[in-house]
């Protein structure tokens, strides 16, 4: 699974899940279209996106973008 598909199975939009975080959307967005990869994300945002996805950080971690 994605983390796109992560977040819309846990129930949230882009915005939702960035303002659950603290991110800016934006930084979602580059996430979930693979502009960035997790693993080079500062450690607070890697975890605070885990978090609320209710999700293990290593999880996305091992993400491949689609």
């Amino acid at each position: 699974m994605n983390i796109k598909e992560i977040r819309k199975a846990a129930g949230f939009t882009q915005q939702s899940l960035a303002d659950a975080c603290g991110m800016q959307i934006r930084q979602i967005q580059r996430l979930e279209a693979g502009e960035v990869h997790p693993g080079d994300m500062a450690a607070k945002n890697l975890f605070a996106v885990a978090d609320a996805l209710g999700i293990d950080p290593r999880a996305l971690l091992s993400d491949k973008p689609s």
